[in-house]
């Protein structure tokens, strides 16, 4: 599919003005105290995620990288934790992991799956879809240089490997996140048929309703899950119907495989599978 025969199911990017008043606290107090706690070596702070699009009729997490011009000492890694801890003290039923924050060294955004600086032995496998959200401008720029400054487009073969991470993580956590597979493999069906990975969930799951009428419902459950608005009939569908919407997301990346290739990307098309 060309690029100009693309059908977007996402508004343009919010601008950090258009965030609710929460977000925009939260932001500004993480961008001040890492300011303060890093100094020199904070290159930048990106978020990307629901709150950067305008569909997202729910933002609980706080997605982004924050990119490090060199490794951090010990008492610095003590620093950061305090900042998430502070920011988890300071606002009412933040938790720690709604602070979905990675901290990457500037050395490794070369990487298709950079290493968390912070957490040993854990890396970022869809930092090449992550990149393609950041250099397609739904982004917020918290501090630092703008991403087209420092960051590559994706190749093909690493936002595939990207996705097929993505179906990996699903295969395991279907019965403890069922409404976040649903709508995470709405937005996988969507890139592998589109060649179109910079989508929302919400977004996606409302092109999947219409592609795939039979999984309305569940897409639906899913999606009032995600606005805290669901009930006991959308918890036992979500249960219920899980492991078969899988089975055919499964389906659908085997009859699109490789349309990856199709996208309008550069860079090195050789990059490992995770």
């Amino acid at each position: 599919m060309k690029a100009e025969d693309r059908i977007s199911f996402s508004g343009p990017p919010r601008i950090f003005e258009e965030l609710p008043a929460r977000t925009r606290a939260i932001c500004s107090k993480l961008k001040d105290e890492l300011i303060s706690s890093l100094g020199d070596a904070l290159h930048g702070i990106y978020l990307y995620g629901a709150m950067v699009f305008p569909e997202s009729k729910h933002v609980v997490d706080i997605d982004g990288h924050v990119i490090l011009r060199r490794p951090l000492s010990e008492g610095e890694k003590e620093s950061v934790r305090a900042v998430h801890s502070s920011l988890v003290s300071s606002f009412e039923d933040l938790t720690e992991e709604d602070l979905d924050i990675w901290y990457v060294l500037l050395e490794d955004v070369g990487s298709p799956s950079p290493h968390h600086h912070l957490i040993q032995d854990m890396s970022d496998y869809a930092w090449p879809l992550h990149r393609a959200h950041l250099l397609a401008g739904y982004c917020i720029l918290l501090h630092g240089p703008g991403p087209e400054a420092f960051l590559t487009a994706p190749s093909s073969s690493e936002l595939e490997a990207a996705l097929r991470s993505e179906m990996r993580y699903m295969n395991g956590a279907a019965g403890r996140y069922p409404a976040y597979c649903v709508l995470n493999g709405c937005r996988i069906m969507y890139s592998y048929e589109t060649g179109d990975v910079v989508i929302s969930k919400n977004a996606a799951a409302e092109w999947a309703k219409q592609r795939y009428p039979a999984w309305k419902d569940l897409m639906d459950a899913a999606l009032s899950k995600y606005a805290n608005a669901s009930g006991t009939s959308d918890e036992k569908l979500l249960a219920e119907g899980i492991d078969a919407f899988i089975r055919d997301v499964r389906e659908v990346i085997g009859l699109y495989s490789g349309s990856m290739a199709a996208m309008e990307v550069t860079g090195d098309d050789t990059s490992p599978d995770p």
